[in-house]
């Protein structure tokens, strides 16, 4: 039997919009708790993505963002596209919306 790590993030919302993500730290449980935490990736840590995402937002997405299939750089991407589609409460947008930023996302 082998033993293996690894970082798992678990995100649950309700319906106001506020967001608690968990996730383990060595052995620890770390909670993140904050209505803008709405995109996550299961590496790096949670606090690392913070970081990368405050980077990049001062490049802004429009001028280039990251683009390989790294975990890092699929957070930069979905947190750009997550918070650059159109808000709207008609269902049928949303839901292309999020499908949207999944595709730009996925590899």
């Amino acid at each position: 039997m082998q033993e293996r790590l690894t970082t798992l993030h678990l995100s649950l919302s309700d319906g106001t919009g506020d967001n608690a993500i968990f996730e383990y730290i060595k052995g620890k449980l770390v909670i993140h708790h904050d209505t803008s935490y709405n995109v996550m990736t299961n590496s790096p840590i949670f606090e690392k993505q913070l970081a990368l995402n405050e980077y990049w937002s001062e490049i802004g997405g429009t001028v280039m963002l990251p683009g390989t299939n790294r975990a890092a750089d699929r957070f930069v991407r979905a947190a750009f596209y997550a918070n650059s589609v159109l808000k709207t409460a008609d269902r049928r947008i949303v839901v292309a919306s999020v499908f949207s930023v999944i595709r730009n996302c996925r590899y």
